[in-house]
């Protein structure tokens, strides 16, 4: 799977939707929005679910850049994940446990 976003001349709260403080050498108020005069935001991921075993991985790349008059900043994030389930038997029945899931990420 894959995706692109490109946005430009919106306002956005990106305090308010992200938390941080600051952004490109500005101070950011929550509830408040910053014009920005691009966002451009791409990514890539897939998964794979093993077929002899309970166990699937995933992994997503993405890169979101955000400009500002002269001012830019770049993220990179890379998220792995890894997800299993159980079957176990019990008073001669068959029980299955829920997913159990892990992940990482790296930004």
């Amino acid at each position: 799977m894959a995706a692109y976003t490109n946005a430009e001349g919106r306002a956005f709260d990106i305090a308010g939707s992200t938390g941080m403080s600051q952004a490109l050498g500005r101070n950011l108020t929550p509830g408040q929005a910053l014009a920005i005069d691009a966002f451009r935001s791409a990514g890539i991921g897939g998964g794979y679910r093993f077929e002899t075993l309970p166990i699937s991985i995933n992994a997503l790349l993405t890169r979101s850049t955000l400009q500002v008059g002269a001012a830019r900043s770049a993220m990179n994030a890379a998220d792995v994940g890894l997800a299993w389930s159980s079957t176990s038997t019990r008073d001669g029945g068959k029980a299955s446990r829920p997913s159990s899931r892990w992940s990482s990420s790296c930004r």
